[in-house]
């Protein structure tokens, strides 16, 4: 019998940035509030329901701004004001606005819930933004804003709340009372999240830990010139150093926490796990005690031939002689699972399913005690899930009580010995280095508005400007080194708030010019940023065929030249705020050959020996479907009018006859991935691939 023990260390990261639009007392943007009502609330009233049970909540400081200054100070966001206007009098601009954005949130467990908001969604894809802008009537738009500030509402807000079960079940014909009782007891959530959370630390069922103030890249701020470690050949900027700075960021956070819980946070999740050696001097002279980063950090710290996941990770880690912040490192598989997979699965499949790895890793602990650390958003994954994953997480936090040899415990309080790191490799939790925040025109162009800046205040500085407005520019300046605003910048992510994230960071460089008495430059005037991509271009960047192509299904990696000519998929783990790097589907080739759909999936690094896929296609007018399954290890045959195989990787060909398919006519693919009978993504998350039509000459599709 196996009698070892394994700690369970949960982190959920709860982070917004600085909506404010500089010099203001309005947020922009609404996401405090929404998350807070939704995601916030929701995590610390299921810990009360479980009291058994142990985690670390990390706040960034400018989420504890926020609330505060929501609950306390008087502040608002934009559309919560534009949802106390009356219908009728409502002008064209803001109609726009209501329509543009009041359906952002999960079509599946958001919208769909509720038949009035389906049949306002369905009005607005098939008029467009101003269509209905113009066209909606009074009763329309109140129901909108109702259905959307509802939505927003999660499993607590309704057990805890009558009025929310109360709308739901009335769910059209809204007064404009009860839209307003809805807006005030908004607030009313938003006001008690703070004393959950200070409860729940006050009886020892949490550790509370922060990220530093407006959620800078921590090595970035100390010195830009540190992505070069990972990503040597990509350009940088003007070299930017401003260590100072990363430690006011630490310092202030800790100080803002303090005053709110009572204690000083001993540990930290930096930035997006941003770590390097410069960042760790920089913590332990603070005098953290741990911080924790991604496994991959670990993987480059000690070298891919000496790393052994049963050997390296279920234990914390030191630097060099022990002296400073031990390090946690992030189980990247097990975290991905909670923020991506296991939302398209039921709830109590989805917990047997992370019960049983963490069983499997207790069993394979080279020592009697070890920690498995899962981090990850507290915030986003749960609009995703069934009944905002209050089923998914009873059933995971019960079935952790039950379990022999797990027990949930803080970062703080783990009992497994570290270990002693060489070397700390720079870099972040996604893909082991800067490059979302680093290295793109566009990135590149904000810091070097970052430097200047800095400049200007330093200019200022040593003139003897006044004190009072070099500080409010300091300030400024620090909410500019935040990540938020270079993440959507450069090709990575977008979202339907792009024009909103690039007008705030710009707003706190031209305020900074500003209160330092000089203009601003005419070039801030100008967006920073030049694409707009939608949610599934983002997932996915699709380039379609240039020629007909004659491939031989066989399932292997040889036949280039009969692939030549194939349109191209290519995945890139990008969902708006959030990034997975779980990657069971690598790319994808399609082509068409006279007559039939050819289909090539190269599997990614974690298509494990019991997965296989599951494809669905049809034609644009959704007259017919083909489904099919890919197994490994499948020789060529033929398999629901398909010819299909697998060996080093999926191969298929279908003939459009079987789709009914006209050459003319556009098809749509969807790629789901099954570990056994679990559902382990789906390509694309939302929707499904549009492909081209078959080209009858020369140049390539670009879709």
């Amino acid at each position: 019998m196996n009698d070892s023990h394994l700690e369970v260390l949960f982190l959920w990261h709860l982070h917004q940035p600085h909506y404010g639009m500089a010099g203001e007392s309005e947020y922009l943007l609404p996401w405090t509030r929404l998350h807070a009502v939704k995601a916030y609330y929701d995590m610390a009233r299921h810990l009360e329901e479980c009291p058994q049970i142990r985690g670390t909540f990390n706040f960034s400081g400018s989420l504890l701004q926020q609330l505060i200054q929501l609950s306390d100070q008087g502040w608002r966001d934009r559309w919560w004001r534009w949802c106390q206007l009356r219908p009728e009098e409502i002008d064209l601009p803001t109609r726009r606005e209501l329509v543009r954005h009041f359906f952002s949130i999960s079509f599946e467990r958001g919208v769909a819930p509720q038949p009035r908001y389906v049949e306002l969604y369905g009005r607005r894809e098939e008029l467009g933004v101003d269509g209905c802008a113009q066209t909606f009537e009074a009763q329309d738009f109140l129901d909108l804003q109702v259905l959307f500030n509802l939505a927003w509402c999660g499993h607590f807000a309704e057990s805890d709340f009558p009025l929310v079960a109360r709308l739901r079940q009335k769910g059209q014909q809204f007064t404009v009372d009860e839209r307003d009782a809805l807006l005030e007891l908004h607030l009313e959530i938003v006001a008690k999240i703070l004393p959950l959370y200070r409860n729940l630390a006050d009886r020892d069922q949490i550790e509370i830990t922060v990220s530093p103030m407006y959620h800078p890249i921590m090595p970035l701020v100390i010195d830009t010139e540190s992505a070069a470690v990972a990503t040597p050949n990509r350009p940088r900027p003007t070299p930017y150093r401003a260590p100072e700075y990363a430690a006011d960021q630490l310092r202030e956070a800790r100080d803002l926490a303090q005053s709110i819980f009572g204690r000083r946070p001993s540990g930290i999740w930096p930035s997006e796990g941003s770590v390097s050696p410069a960042a760790y001097e920089l913590f332990a002279e603070a005098g953290v005690d741990w911080i924790a980063t991604d496994e991959e950090i670990l993987r480059r710290s000690l070298g891919r031939h000496h790393f052994d996941r049963d050997q390296c990770m279920w234990r914390p880690w030191t630097l060099g002689e022990g002296q400073g912040p031990k390090i946690f490192f992030r189980d990247r598989w097990l975290s991905d699972q909670v923020g991506f997979v296991y939302t398209s699965n039921p709830p109590k499949s989805a917990a047997r399913d992370l019960l049983s790895h963490l069983q499997g890793i207790r069993r394979s602990l080279p020592d009697s005690r070890g920690c498995v650390a899962i981090i990850l958003d507290g915030e986003n994954p749960w609009e995703h899930y069934e009944d905002s994953g209050y089923p998914f997480l009873k059933a995971l936090y019960e079935g952790l009580t039950e379990s022999v040899g797990l027990e949930t415990s803080v970062f703080s309080e783990a009992t497994a010995e570290p270990g002693q790191l060489p070397h700390l490799h720079s870099g972040s939790w996604i893909m082991g280095n800067y490059q979302i925040w680093i290295g793109h025109e566009e990135t590149n162009s904000a810091w070097e508005w970052v430097r200047r800046a800095h400049e200007l205040i330093d200019t200022k500085s040593e003139a003897g400007f006044d004190e009072q407005r070099l500080q409010k520019a300091k300030e400024n300046l620090r909410i500019a080194q935040g990540s938020d605003w270079f993440w959507w910048y450069g090709g990575d992510f977008s979202s339907e708030q792009d024009a909103e994230f690039d007008a705030l960071f710009r707003s706190f460089i031209i305020e900074i010019w500003e209160l330092l008495g000089e203009e601003s430059p005419r070039e801030l005037s100008t967006p920073l940023y030049e694409h707009h991509l939608t949610a599934d271009e983002e997932e996915a960047r699709v380039i379609g065929p240039s020629r007909q192509i004659s491939p031989t299904i066989d399932g292997q990696r040889g036949d280039d030249e009969g692939w030549d000519g194939a349109g191209q998929i290519t995945l890139s783990g990008a969902h708006g705020s959030m990034f997975e790097a779980f990657r069971p589907l690598q790319e994808i080739l399609f082509g068409f050959s006279p007559n039939a759909l050819c289909l090539r999936l190269y599997p990614g690094q974690d298509f494990g020996p019991d997965f296989h896929f599951r494809l669905k296609f049809s034609n644009s007018e959704m007259e017919k479907q083909i489904h099919l399954e890919l197994r490994p290890d499948t020789a060529p045959q033929q398999s629901n009018h398909a010819t299909i195989a697998f060996d080093q990787l999926a191969e298929l060909s279908l003939p459009l006859s079987a789709l009914d398919a006209a050459p003319s006519q556009q098809l749509e693919l969807t790629i789901e991935v099954y570990r056994a009978d679990l559902l382990v993504h789906r390509f694309p998350l939302h929707h499904s691939f549009k492909l081209p039509t078959p080209p009858t000459s020369g140049a390539p599709n670009r879709t």
